[in-house]
């Protein structure tokens, strides 16, 4: 997977840029096998959203879970893997794009070559 496009760019506003190359990788707090790097924050946003750039290692994954107080969208921009959202699978691959409400509970697992995706949430996530 070539996550350079994304994570080593930069992002544009009215009033300036950002720099993603300057932006780390963390390991997700809970779920082994997975790294997020935070793009966008509620404070590069006015406070609307915050995007994350999301990378799981193969046969990894986001164990169920939900967000009680935010709205999820996910945008997958490599590999494969499946989302089971309040009990409907679906095929995660190129371009599918997943809309999860406040409070649904989901999970998320990466294919044999891993999974790459954009998650925002509205409002910004912690």
């Amino acid at each position: 997977m070539n996550v350079s496009t994304i994570a080593n760019n930069t992002v544009y506003f009215s009033h300036g840029s950002k720099d993603l190359t300057d932006v780390a990788w963390v390991d997700h707090p809970k779920f082994k096998g997975v790294q997020l790097k935070l793009l966008l924050s509620g404070a590069d946003t006015g406070n609307t959203f915050s995007s994350h750039l999301i990378k799981v290692d193969p046969l990894c994954g986001l164990e169920t879970h939900c967000h009680e107080d935010q709205k999820e969208l996910h945008e997958i921009v490599d590999g494969h893997g499946e989302c089971v959202l309040t009990g409907k699978t679906i095929c995660y691959t190129s371009g599918v794009m997943t809309v999860i409400d406040k409070g649904e509970l989901h999970q998320v697992k990466a294919g044999s070559d891993g999974l790459l995706m954009l998650a925002k949430f509205f409002p910004p996530a912690a």
